[in-house]
């Protein structure tokens, strides 16, 4: 089990803000700065329940980043395929 400093690093390294941890457990954002500034005890439900919300709350910061990086590429690609569409209605009118 990680200590208070360990989940603090675990959450800060992926970024994440108490609130976006706490979108995705049952402890509030609250409790889990508490938790980690030491005012309130870290029980093994707490310890559970703020990982699988670090967890899930990283997946979802992970797949938005990858879906903006489609739509990105995606962007890049438009042009390309104008061009492609527009060499096609020429051949199609030979």
């Amino acid at each position: 089990m990680l200590n208070r400093f360990d989940m603090k690093s675990y959450r800060e390294l992926r970024g994440l803000s108490y609130r976006q941890v706490a979108d995705h457990c049952k402890v509030s954002h609250t409790m889990i700065s508490e938790i980690e500034k030491g005012n309130k005890a870290l029980t093994e439900y707490t310890y559970r329940e703020i990982l699988r919300g670090i967890n899930a709350a990283y997946s979802k910061k992970q797949q938005e980043k990858l879906k903006q990086e489609v739509i990105q590429e995606e962007e890049k690609l438009k042009p390309a395929q104008k061009q492609i569409v527009g060499i096609q209605k020429n051949l199609k009118n030979m």
